[in-house]
């Protein structure tokens, strides 16, 4: 027992000096420990956010910790003009993307421009450049430089009395082949006439018969006047097409208005009778002409006076002269 007890005695001296040399865990230790990272989250050892491992700070092998996120905005302070955290596109870019012609004369044109902007840093080939119809281009070249503007003319010249709408595709090779488009549109100034022909058939000797054609200002911002007469054949003795309110023309066409015209038919034999109707419209300087036939039924229009529409008589139907 006597020596069991200096043995325990000697035990408790040495536990005692071990924890008073370790010192054990300290809020000293603690202290250290966050002035390394002083945002807790993880091991800093990097003072100046270099992702390096700062020499004296005691932890030169965590040089991984809170400094790395110093460089978080880099991306996306540069290279961004408009500043919407898009890369800016690159290869062939076109200003505006869009183009809208608005109260074009049927039977002339207009051209805008468009800048075609090689936004790459590679020399870009031009394959092939499409445009919708009523529509044309200028040339492009074969090959646009890095950096390099170049204007491309798109005119519009409508021949018919509707909305266009198309596009022009400029077919481009880089780094890879691309395709870069532009929309278009277009609305003609016009009247348009529909139908251009009325038949008034089978009619009994006597009798009277209506019909209408519809006039049409196409254009989205010109008011249009339309004279409006009717003329018969020279070889015939009585008039049987009349106007049912002539006095109601010439009339203004507001943007986008139709206005019904009245075309009064008496039949005073069943021969065949054919007339004009022609609409002149200001300040289009243009003549529509509808025919008008009155007869049997599996007659034929007049030979020799043209299709309808036709205003030079050339059978071709000239409905935007």
């Amino acid at each position: 027992m006597r020596y069991t007890g200096k043995i325990l005695g000697v035990l408790l001296v040495f536990v005692s000096f071990s924890l008073g040399a370790c010192g054990g865990p300290s809020t000293d230790s603690e202290t250290h420990w966050h002035n390394q990272d002083p945002d807790g989250d993880g091991p800093l050892a990097d003072a100046d956010g270099d992702g390096d491992g700062d020499a004296g700070d005691g932890d030169a092998g965590d040089g991984d910790g809170g400094g790395g996120d110093g460089g978080d905005g880099d991306w996306s302070g540069g290279g961004d003009a408009d500043g919407d955290g898009e890369p800016p596109p690159l290869g062939i870019v076109p200003s505006p993307g869009q183009l809208t012609f608005d109260d074009v004369a049927l039977g002339s044109e207009e051209t805008q421009t468009v800048d075609v902007t090689n936004t790459s840093d590679e020399v870009v080939a031009i394959n092939d450049v499409v445009v919708s119809e009523g529509f044309s281009l200028s040339e492009l070249p074969d090959e646009i430089e890095p950096g390099a503007i170049h204007q491309l003319e798109v005119t519009f010249g409508p021949t018919l009395a509707e909305q266009y709408v198309g596009y022009v595709q400029i077919h481009w090779e880089g780094l890879e082949q691309e395709v870069t488009s532009i929309q278009l549109s277009g609305n003609p100034r016009c009247v348009d006439a529909s139908p251009l022909e009325l038949q008034f058939l089978d009619v009994d000797i006597g009798e009277t018969v209506i019909q209408s054609v519809t006039l049409n200002n196409c254009s989205s911002v010109t008011e249009i006047t339309a004279e409006v007469w009717i003329e018969h054949r020279a070889n015939m003795t009585e008039d049987v097409f009349f106007l049912v309110d002539p006095t109601t023309y010439p009339v203004d066409l507001e943007p986008g208005a139709t206005v019904e015209v009245e075309i009064e038919y008496i039949s005073t034999s069943l021969n065949t009778v054919t007339g004009t109707l022609f609409v002149e419209t200001d300040p289009l300087d243009r003549v529509q002409q509808v025919w008008l036939h009155g007869g049997r039924s599996g007659t034929t229009g007049p030979g020799g006076d043209g299709a309808p529409g036709d205003s030079d008589s050339d059978d071709s139907g000239d409905a935007d002269d």
